[in-house]
């Protein structure tokens, strides 16, 4: 059934090993800063940054059908550093586009609920963000514009250890429970944080909730101010662990946030309901560091958790979480290399099912089908080779277990590999 596709694996594996044998090998980008000419916009006040991400993933057993698929995310950022430009202390203009391009496995093939191919989403070329930012201190920082609220707000780096879109970018249940906006798709927004001590960094942010910004032909550039749920008015309090440099302390992040949706929600067995919430709590903790030559290293391990909670009557995944383990270097030889393995878990909201429940048993459409639907979880189990400060590739496996919670998808094996250049 593969051996159509068996040519494009090939020629991304002769790829890699030519890049691998290269002199380029030890670089930080790819192109050595744009060929030297980024290094001159550095000194005028302009940064700029690439990137270009693929995930392939098949899966060989389960799902509603079996297949390959391919998808690709170029990122570009250019940050103009107002300092230096204008003499404006503290501040700079920041944005971002993005091209997306491939197809979804989850879409095309498995038909489960959590893409297991986190760069699928927005395929076309768009703006993503736009915004001013002051950040005179380390105490304040503040900006304003069009915003992702999930780079701010509900993330963890040890998320994209993984590929499915489950973990990476953000928990992907919140995206069901309201307009929340991540990349590639911004919304008007101005956002706030304040680090009071070392050890506490409170965040605050108000977005606008326009669900047609994700729409393809747009282009990232609907730049209304009409909503469809309101404002966003979330918050975010993070106790930051031996995070202080040369701190001999194994660092971890405690967070708690709460969002809330000022608009009217439909309920599930009911008309609608003025406002919507939820509260989430993300931990990671380092609980093992390896000792080298009497130092200690980067090297060890990290359990983390992040859960989300918010009322069954109006919100599709009103429990959803996500856990594991990431090891940073666990082979010697290979200290930045990072083992990651997750386990997802979204639970449907019973009153949705009890709606589901209803149209079935009048054989009707109801407005959220009539298949009721329990549950989908998932887990993974990856290992991210960093070859160089600018490629590395996560072979990745996942196993999805009933897929869109209808009980009547069989589970599905996922195999694949992320691949990320730093152009």
């Amino acid at each position: 059934m593969f051996s159509n596709r068996r040519g494009f694996v090939k020629r991304y594996i002769f790829i890699i090993l030519t890049l691998l044998s290269s002199s380029i090998y030890a670089a930080n980008t790819l192109t050595h800063n744009f060929w030297g000419f980024g290094e001159g916009l550095g000194y005028n006040g302009i940064d700029v940054t690439a990137s270009y991400t693929m995930d392939v993933a098949a899966n060989p057993i389960g799902g509603e059908k079996k297949g390959f698929a391919q998808a690709g995310s170029l990122g570009l950022g250019i940050i103009f550093d107002l300092d230096h430009l204008f003499n404006w202390t503290g501040w700079s203009l920041n944005n971002s586009w993005v091209w997306r391009s491939g197809n979804s496995l989850t879409k095309e093939k498995i038909n489960n609920q959590f893409n297991v191919q986190q760069v699928w989403g927005g395929q076309n070329f768009r703006l993503n963000e736009l915004f001013i930012q002051n950040a005179v201190s380390d105490v304040f920082l503040f900006k304003a514009g069009r915003l992702d609220a999930g780079n701010d707000f509900l993330a963890s780096p040890l998320y994209c250890d993984f590929m499915n879109n489950g973990f990476c970018g953000n928990p992907v249940g919140i995206f069901f429970n309201g307009v929340f906006s991540a990349y590639p798709n911004a919304q008007w927004a101005a956002y706030l944080s304040f680090k009071p001590i070392d050890t506490i960094l409170a965040k605050f942010g108000i977005y606008n909730t326009n669900a047609s910004v994700s729409q393809n032909h747009y282009h990232g550039m609907d730049w209304e101010f009409e909503n469809d749920v309101g404002v966003q008015l979330i918050t975010e309090w993070v106790y930051l662990v031996n995070q202080e440099e040369y701190s001999p302390g194994l660092p971890g992040n405690y967070k708690v946030g709460f969002m809330y949706y000022t608009g009217n929600f439909p309920e599930f067995l009911g008309d609608s309901h003025k406002g919507n919430y939820n509260y989430y709590f993300l931990f990671d903790q380092t609980v093992y560091r390896h000792e080298e030559c009497g130092c200690i290293t980067d090297r060890g391990l990290t359990p983390f958790i992040g859960l989300i909670f918010g009322p069954k009557n109006r919100n599709e995944f009103p429990f959803f979480g996500v856990g594991g383990l990431v090891y940073q270097g666990l082979f010697p030889q290979r200290p930045l290399d990072t083992t990651a393995l997750g386990f997802i878990y979204g639970s449907y909201s019973k009153d949705m099912r009890l709606n589901q429940n209803q149209a079935k048993s009048f054989g009707i459409m109801g407005p959220y089908g009539n298949m009721p639907q329990t549950y989908e979880a998932v887990i993974e189990l990856s290992h991210n080779f960093i070859f160089s400060g600018w490629f590395s590739i996560m072979p990745d496996v996942q196993y999805i277990i009933n897929p869109k919670g209808y009980g009547t998808i069989d589970n599905a094996l996922v195999v694949g590999f992320q691949f990320n250049v730093n152009i």
